[in-house]
């Protein structure tokens, strides 16, 4: 299923289709994915930045949490709803020091924009600082062409098409 985009990217900064500037995500809700449930009050319109940490989804293959991922899905597919819209900062917790852990980490985030593909409010993901720009785009790109990403790194910002967080 190809979502349809909301949003398009441009001197990072993030853009309606319709070409207006979306001030919105400057009073975004932050909030801890673990919170995620659906007893949040979620108001109409709203813009939230959704820390996720590496724990949560699982570190490998073996160890996904599914049950949480499909608590997120149903958050996330509630914001649906109230054209509510989300961005998600995947954090590690721990230095990656080593390429294995790295793609290990990527994998995981590769895995959860799989489960949450369906749902319409994710703008995008945040850059994670401890990954290569490049590779972590391309990775999620493949599948959710949609996406726009954010980063608050100067050098990452190079990118124009980066939206500063």
């Amino acid at each position: 299923m190809k979502i349809q985009a909301h949003f398009t990217s441009k001197d990072n900064k993030l853009f309606f289709l319709d070409g207006r500037e979306c001030s919105s995500l400057s009073n975004s809700i932050k909030m801890s994915a673990a919170d995620c449930n659906q007893s949040v009050l979620i108001e109409e319109n709203s813009f939230f930045i959704i820390n996720l940490s590496w724990q949560l989804i699982g570190k490998s293959e073996d160890s996904y949490d599914e049950a949480f991922l499909a608590g997120l899905r149903d958050f996330l597919k509630k914001m649906d709803s109230l054209s509510s819209f989300a961005v998600i900062d995947v954090v590690s917790d721990s230095a990656l020091t080593e390429e294995s852990q790295k793609d290990d980490f990527i994998a995981s985030i590769k895995h959860c924009a799989r489960r949450i593909k369906d749902c319409s409010s994710v703008i995008g993901f945040v850059i994670p600082k401890e990954v290569e720009r490049e590779t972590f785009c391309s990775a999620l790109l493949e599948k959710h062409s949609h996406y726009i990403f954010f980063s608050s790194d100067n050098d990452v910002l190079q990118n124009d098409k980066i939206v500063r967080l």
